[in-house]
């Protein structure tokens, strides 16, 4: 009898222990559900932001807070957006600007700034470079 006694107990202790862990596996499992939500919105977030930088910088140069001709600037992306040859559309460039455009949040990179200190350092040139017309394709 006594046997029979601790059997039922110790039954009893497992079952709960076995409806405790199951019950804590859902909570587990909807709490990653609900975590997957989360993070597939933040990241559709940060896509729709960076969408958004990108086509703000291939308009601003017709938005009122730009100061260049708009003829004058050529897109290049990466590692600056933009290059300004003020004075092109008269044929006398008399100044070259490199511009980075930042929307929101957005930070200059390191490699932003290792450009824009090779600029203020005068690390600038302009080299030719001819081809030779005889290459066979």
């Amino acid at each position: 009898m006594f046997e029979t006694i601790v059997f039922a107990i110790l039954f009893v202790v497992f079952l709960g222990l076995f409806i405790w862990q199951r019950s804590k596996n859902e909570q587990m499992k909807k709490q990653h559900e609900l975590d997957l939500i989360e993070t597939r919105k933040d990241a559709v977030k940060r896509s729709r932001s960076i969408i958004e930088g990108q086509v703000a910088e291939q308009l601003v140069p017709h938005f009122p807070e730009w100061k260049y001709t708009p003829s004058e600037a050529r897109f290049i992306a990466s590692p600056l957006d933009y290059v300004v040859f003020s004075g092109l559309s008269e044929n006398n460039v008399k100044e070259i600007i490199f511009i980075e455009i930042k929307t929101s949040k957005s930070q200059v990179t390191k490699r932003q700034k290792s450009v824009r200190e090779a600029i203020k350092n005068g690390k600038v040139r302009y080299e030719l470079l001819e081809i030779k017309n005889d290459r066979k394709l």
